[in-house]
C-alpha cells in the first residue's frame, strides 16, 4: 500500500513509472514529475484505465474510495469510461444549454439526453451514424470516394 512518505520521494528518470497500490490501483509518475492516480481493469474482455486524479490533490485514501466505487460499477456491468463519455456529453449539452439562455432550449436539450440514455446510445454511436451516412446517398448507395476509387 503506497503512503504519503512513499509518493513524495517517487520520481521517474526517463521513462514513465507505474508503483501499484493495490486491486488494479497504481501511481502513473512521468518524467516532468506528475502523479497520476489510475485503475487498471478489464471490461468486455478488454484491458481499460481509468483516471482517478493526481497526487497530491487525490489522497491515497480517496483515491481507493474511488476505486472502490469503480470496482461496483464494472460488477454491475457498467463500463466506467462509458459513463464517463455519458457524462461529458451532458456536461456539454448543459454549456450549450446556457450560451443559449435556456428556456425552451433547455427543456429539448434535457428531452434528447433523456431519449438517448433510455435508447442506450451515447455520443459514440451518433457520431458512427453521421460518419456512415456521410458517404451515402439518398437511394442508399455509398460514393465512389467512400469506395477508394471509381470502377469502371
Amino acid at each position: 500500500m503506497l503512503t504519503e512518505a512513499i509518493l513524495e520521494n517517487l520520481t521517474a528518470n526517463e521513462k514513465p513509472v507505474k508503483k501499484s497500490d493495490g486491486g488494479g490501483l497504481h501511481i502513473h509518475i512521468v518524467p516532468l514529475g506528475r502523479k497520476r492516480w489510475r485503475l487498471a481493469y478489464r471490461f468486455d474482455g478488454k484491458q481499460k484505465t481509468a483516471e482517478g486524479g493526481e497526487w497530491p490533490e487525490i489522497s491515497p485514501h480517496r483515491a481507493r474510495v474511488r476505486r472502490d466505487e469503480l470496482k461496483q460499477l464494472i460488477a454491475q456491468g457498467k463500463d466506467p469510461a462509458e459513463i464517463r463519455l455519458e457524462l461529458k456529453f451532458q456536461e456539454k449539452a448543459e454549456g450549450h444549454l446556457q450560451d443559449a439562455g435556456g428556456g425552451m432550449a433547455r427543456g429539448a436539450a434535457r428531452v434528447m439526453v433523456t431519449a438517448l440514455r433510455q435508447a442506450d446510445r451515447g455520443p459514440p454511436a451518433q457520431r458512427h451514424l453521421s460518419r456512415s451516412r456521410r458517404n451515402a446517398d439518398p437511394r442508399g448507395h455509398v460514393a465512389d470516394d467512400a469506395r477508394g476509387a471509381a470502377t469502371d
